[in-house]
């Protein structure tokens, strides 16, 4: 009876000592499945990646532009690029581009390109040559793992602006005269509207826009109105403004000055008095 009890005894220290042993083996196992995809998703998370893609521009000739491409997980030997597509290229590749910057190091041409912070592109004194479309890139272990692409658009302001009558000033009452304004090689050719004080006309104008394609995107933009001058329009400001794009605009001015139109308005104005007068002395 004493041996069998023993046997009992071991048999259950065996399988509990078993037990343990299957237990911690699984225990090894949930952990270094854990630690693996831990250190996977905390890889992912350090990755490099592009916070914020460059964004559609407008530039004037000669001045400066930023295109902004903010990175994020960037390691020692991962890499940034800026490419210049080919002109009216709708995607970029290094057969089909020129290669500006790698990380913070312009490689193109350090007087016309800069990087700034990480890693947005700046180019100086932006002439046509340089419109088009503009992409930032991550490379990871000489592979491409994202891109981002923005155009840009170049604009200049007219040479001249300029606006007339057809007859010489002063003009004369009810006598029909046509207001012309002449926005002469601006790119693109500029859109041009009327304004009497505050109150927009162009409807009233026909416009007539040269074609800008054999140009480079320059063009001439001529408007008309027609308008008929009165007396209680005496000193009326004209006003044609030249847009190029929602905040580029330039303006010129005309005024109607009538012929002894200020005389006219002065014995308008005698009129209106004298009854009061003449009053004033009856009552006299």
């Amino acid at each position: 009876m004493v041996k069998t009890t023993d046997n009992r005894a071991q048999r259950k220290t065996g399988n509990s000592l078993n037990r343990e042993t299957k237990h911690n083996m699984n225990l090894k196992r949930v952990l270094g499945f854990l630690f693996v995809h831990v250190c996977f998703f905390m890889t992912l998370c350090n990755a490099i990646q592009i916070d914020q893609a460059p964004q559609n521009s407008t530039v004037l000739v000669g001045d400066n532009v930023t295109l902004g491409c903010q990175i994020s997980g960037k390691g020692s030997s991962d890499r940034v690029y800026w490419r210049r597509c080919s002109i009216n290229s709708l995607q970029c590749d290094k057969a089909s581009s020129t290669l500006i910057s790698l990380d913070s190091v312009s490689v193109l041409d350090a007087n016309k390109y800069s990087v700034v912070g990480t890693y947005n592109i700046t180019i100086y004194n932006v002439s046509v040559a340089e419109e088009g479309l503009y992409q930032c890139e991550t490379e990871v272990s000489s592979a491409i793992t994202a891109t981002a692409a923005a155009h840009l658009n170049v604009i200049a302001m007219p040479t001249n602006l300029t606006a007339y009558w057809s007859l010489p000033s002063p003009l004369k009452e009810n006598v029909a005269v046509n207001a012309t304004c002449v926005s002469v090689n601006s790119r693109p050719p500029a859109t041009l509207r009327w304004y009497r004080g505050t109150t927009d006309i162009t409807a009233q104008a026909t416009t007539i826009t040269s074609n800008a394609t054999q140009n480079n995107g320059y063009g001439d933009t001529t408007s008309y109105i027609s308008i008929t001058p009165v007396v209680a329009n005496h000193g009326q400001t004209y006003r044609c403004i030249a847009t190029l794009s929602t905040n580029v605009t330039n303006e010129t001015t005309l005024v109607e000055s009538l012929e002894n139109g200020a005389g006219h308005n002065t014995f308008v104005m005698l009129l209106m008095v004298f009854p009061t007068v003449l009053a004033f002395l009856l009552r006299g």
